[in-house]
């Protein structure tokens, strides 16, 4: 339930696969100091019509105290993504919610994207607005850190100058006078009658 309330459809459907190679993962412990487990799993690889085709061993680090997890696959390194190894040293040690740092951003389905530039056509009105004070700022912003890299005492002035711009407008208040978004109306296609002739009930 975790994954399927955070992650975008497509995510979600490779984090299934992972779920469903559970039931050829078996996990045991190799070695245990402390807060610090190392798992052995072992994957049963099988072939088109169900036949044992060979088995895969792969080690997993698990720190109890930190709700750390390596796998020797490494997976989440490369895709991002838990393996099965690793949800299954979960599952075996009782973990009902993965911790938040190994679930990113980039395929949760509420991610708050910093800016799009094209126009959507569900977009509200203030969407446009805050468009066209991003367009009206970039080639501003653009020529200061040109005249800015020029010499490194600019440089670590604007350096200094964003910095705290930065920071006031993260504590101030989002105040805005735009009026409000007005809904856009989404309407049918316009219906087209087809070439030939009409359709009739008459068999």
């Amino acid at each position: 339930m975790q994954f399927q309330s955070v992650y975008t459809n497509d995510i979600f459907k490779l984090c299934q696969n992972e779920f469903k190679g559970l039931m050829f993962c078996d996990t045991s412990i190799i070695e245990y100091n402390g807060t610090t487990y190392v798992f052995g799993v072992s994957e049963s690889i099988l072939g088109i019509n169900g036949q044992h085709l060979r088995d895969f061993s792969y080690k997993v680090q698990y720190n109890s105290v930190l709700v750390t997890l390596k796998c020797q696959c490494q997976m989440f390194e490369f895709r991002g993504l838990l393996c099965r190894h690793i949800l299954a040293v979960l599952n075996r040690m009782k973990v009902n919610q993965v911790p938040a740092y190994y679930i990113l951003d980039r395929w949760c389905k509420d991610l708050k994207r910093g800016y799009q530039i094209f126009t959507n056509i569900y977009d509200s009105d203030v969407c446009e607005i805050e468009r066209n004070r991003y367009n009206y700022l970039t080639p501003i912003m653009l020529e200061v850190q040109q005249l800015a890299s020029k010499s490194q005492v600019n440089c670590s002035a604007l350096d200094e100058v964003m910095k705290d711009m930065k920071e006031k407008f993260k504590i101030s208040p989002n105040c805005t006078t735009d009026s409000e978004p007005t809904k856009k109306v989404i309407h049918s296609p316009v219906k087209v009658r087809a070439r030939g002739r009409p359709p009739t009930k008459r068999k």
